[in-house]
């Protein structure tokens, strides 16, 4: 026994510098990622089965106690994009746990990050709140501005997706005084584009495009390929906002352009799905059709579950648009399963609701009923900004009969 233990030992002290090594290739960027993701894969078997061994013996021995750290901070961007959001909570709290254990502040600071990351991709706002309010204690304990940037920065978009848009302003600025202190562009580049969203989500489009616009600058000038990608994506956004669906689709075009020279397979496909939405709104559905179909194939080539949810929804949505709505509820409720299963409960609430919209313009009004109020369940329970929009939708329902 004690040399089987040995072995696995062995086995997972080796991957963990496998992990380190697919990372820093991930880092390098361009056509490096691709070299990184397929080294991933194919080694993935053997680099959970190093870290289930390290997070097994977490408590009884110092060496696993240090590797169950080093596999989530050594492979934090790589873990992120292959593993769903569920899945990672998992690997991080045991990150953190033993960051604890071993009494190493910076390492606990950057698992609190990721949870907190983490667990907003889930809908978990309250959650993520938590993990990065920790990580921000933490931050200015060891007198880390940089990390206490990025700590107000993540805590001004959960704040933004609860709702309270001026906080989420405050934070934002905040975090953009800490990065220019720093001279940190990257940062500072990052900051501005939250800006401009939360100005979006105010409704404040000028001062939205102002940010974003400065951001692309910055982006553009540290040669931050992805950053511009999406800059000019978010600017889309903007414009389509603003009812100007033609320049929206110039600026995905452009975005979804440099995502594929980075090979940024997450970018583009949801340069594709933004495409996609800029179609609907100027009416050309079947074009708007193909962009979300091109969306998903990347989404499912990619493991990108929640990404592939999420395009099947607002290829539904598209569908409602075309008066296909059997159709559309058939993709629609395809996308429910994959966000249960990886607890994305946001998603989730919006895709019961956009269900409750196809029945409702289908006049089957209970039905339409039952699936808002389970959206609305799910809304309030997470303090979702979507409760508001689907008492809405529950009053004309009942207006109506």
């Amino acid at each position: 026994m004690p040399a089987l233990d040995d072995g696995q030992r062995r086995h997972a002290k080796y991957y963990v510098t496998v992990i380190d090594k697919v990372e820093r290739l991930y880092l390098e960027g361009g056509l490096a990622i691709d070299s990184a993701l397929r080294i991933f894969d194919i080694e993935r078997p053997n680099i959970e089965r190093g870290y289930t061994w390290a997070k097994a013996n977490l408590n009884r021995d110092s060496e696993a106690t240090s590797l169950s750290v080093q596999y989530v901070i050594e492979g934090k961007n790589i873990l992120g994009l292959r593993l769903q959001a569920s899945a990672l909570i998992q690997w991080l709290e045991a990150g953190l746990l033993a960051s604890i254990a071993l009494e190493s502040p910076q390492n606990e600071e950057d698992c609190h990050t990721a949870l907190g990351l983490a667990f907003a991709r889930l809908g978990e706002t309250r959650k993520a709140i938590q993990h990065h309010d920790a990580s921000l204690s933490i931050a200015k304990k060891l007198g880390d501005t940089k990390g206490e940037a990025i700590a107000l920065g993540n805590l001004g978009s959960a704040f933004e997706n609860l709702g309270q848009y001026k906080r989420a302003l405050g934070l934002h600025l905040e975090a953009l005084k800490l990065d220019r202190k720093l001279g940190d562009l990257r940062g500072e580049s990052n900051r501005l584009s939250n800006l401009g969203l939360a100005y979006l989500d105010l409704g404040e489009c000028g001062k939205a495009v102002e940010y974003l616009e400065r951001a692309l600058v910055i982006s553009r000038k540290i040669g931050d390929r992805r950053a511009e990608s999406a800059d000019l994506a978010n600017l889309g956004l903007v414009h389509a906002e603003r009812g100007e669906a033609a320049k929206a689709i110039d600026y995905h075009r452009e975005a979804l352009s440099i995502a594929q020279l980075a090979n940024d397979k997450n970018g583009e496909s949801s340069d594709w799905g933004n495409l996609g939405a800029a179609q609907t709104r100027l009416g050309n559905l079947d074009e708007a059709m193909r962009c979300y179909e091109q969306s998903i194939v990347i989404a499912r080539e990619t493991g990108n579950r929640q990404l592939e949810a999420t395009q099947l929804g607002n290829m539904g949505a598209a569908c409602a648009e075309l008066g296909q709505f059997e159709r559309a509820l058939d993709l629609i409720e395809q996308s429910l399963p994959i966000l249960r299963e990886i607890g994305d409960r946001e998603g989730e609430g919006n895709q019961l609701g956009n269900c409750g919209e196809v029945n409702a313009r289908l006049g089957r009004s209970e039905q339409a009923r039952e699936f808002f109020l389970a959206s609305l369940k799910i809304f309030e329970e997470i303090e979702s900004p979507g409760a508001g929009v689907i008492q809405k939708n529950l009053a004309e329902l009942a207006a109506k009969q």
